[in-house]
């Protein structure tokens, strides 16, 4: 594990504990990030949708006694790489095999310009098992770059988007959310064709 990735971590931007920010540090592995989407969310005034995970949170919790807690920075800056913590709470009495994760976004909020959300990716978990009775982190994920499509971005772009993440397991379908900003303003990170950086 590369210790420069807590470097990304400022206190200013993120929303998590000191823990988990040491748990978001480089895994050595970066996918691609999803492919943007265009959501027709154009807007040169500030506009709010409904949606968000504040507003419409996702039941984490099932009586299958299995509780998804799902982390991402609070705000990221355009250039910043996309990260993503995700823990399983086994509470049930046999062990919980995580077969995929997948995260998607939605954009909920658009200020000052077009906002695109993310299409779903899948991840591979970095622990497969999560014994009974027991809590492990089974992805922390670290992406590709938030970046502008085409040319540089409006002075004044800022994005909000819901954050969704699908576990499948051996004993069901778990689902959870996080709400995240984008600041895009003035961005001259240009996405490349593959959507990345």
């Amino acid at each position: 594990m590369k210790a420069s990735g807590i470097a990304n971590c400022p206190a200013r931007r993120l929303a998590l504990s000191a823990t988990v920010c040491a748990v978001l540090a480089c895994s050595g592995r970066i996918p691609p990030p999803p492919r943007d989407v265009d959501t027709g969310l154009d807007a040169s005034t500030d506009v709010v949708v409904t949606g968000s995970c504040a507003q419409q949170p996702v039941p984490n919790d099932s009586d299958a006694g299995v509780t998804v807690m799902f982390g991402v920075p609070h705000g990221f800056i355009c250039g910043d790489r996309f990260m993503a913590s995700v823990q399983l709470v086994n509470r049930t009495g046999m062990d919980v095999n995580v077969l995929d994760i997948t995260i998607g976004s939605t954009v909920t909020r658009a200020a000052g310009g077009r906002c695109y959300g993310a299409g779903e990716s899948s991840w591979t978990p970095d622990v497969t098992t999560v014994p009974a009775g027991t809590t492990r982190v089974v992805l922390s994920a670290q992406g590709g770059r938030f970046c502008c499509i085409g040319s540089p971005c409006s002075l004044l772009l800022l994005c909000s988007r819901r954050w969704d993440v699908t576990i499948t397991t051996n004993v069901g379908v778990f689902r959870a959310c996080a709400d995240s900003d984008i600041d895009y303003g003035g961005c001259t990170v240009l996405c490349t064709p593959d959507g990345g950086t």
